[in-house]
């Protein structure tokens, strides 16, 4: 990525955002994003960003280097999410491709788009070759 499109990005998206609202969530991902509800915070590290997941019980933080491929786990012996996900930015709009290593009916392969709308981030992601049915996560900066 050119130093451009990363200054586009930190000016862009980089700061601490909480959920103001969602849509079409997978029950899965409603109950997790009802009972914790944490901050998504962005910080340029750099070329590559950080991404962390932040409440009072728990975070979670991961460095994302533009089209380079990497993992994300949850904690566990028996995990609700093992992904490997390839992240780019084009033309303002954050691409997350999400391949699930999991097996069986917990295997979920998704995409998710994330841009700046009105001011506010706004997160939408499908499951991949279905992009009929969407979730869409709205936040705000505070």
């Amino acid at each position: 990525m050119d130093s451009n499109s990363m200054e586009e990005f930190e000016k862009n998206f980089c700061g601490k955002w909480k959920m103001e609202s969602e849509e079409n969530l997978c029950e899965e991902d409603r109950k997790m994003m009802t009972s914790v509800q944490p901050a998504l915070i962005l910080e340029r590290k750099g070329d590559a960003i950080e991404q962390t997941y932040k409440d009072d019980n728990f975070t979670f933080s991961q460095v994302v280097t533009f089209g380079v491929p990497y993992e994300s786990k949850a904690p566990g012996d028996s995990p609700m999410y093992h992904n490997i996900t390839t992240c780019t930015f084009k033309d303002g709009v954050m691409h997350n491709d999400v391949v699930s290593q999991l097996t069986g009916e917990k295997k979920r392969d998704f995409e998710v788009d994330v841009k700046i709308e009105g001011g506010k981030l706004v997160t939408t992601d499908w499951q991949k070759g279905d992009p009929s049915v969407k979730a869409k996560r709205v936040y705000v900066k505070f």
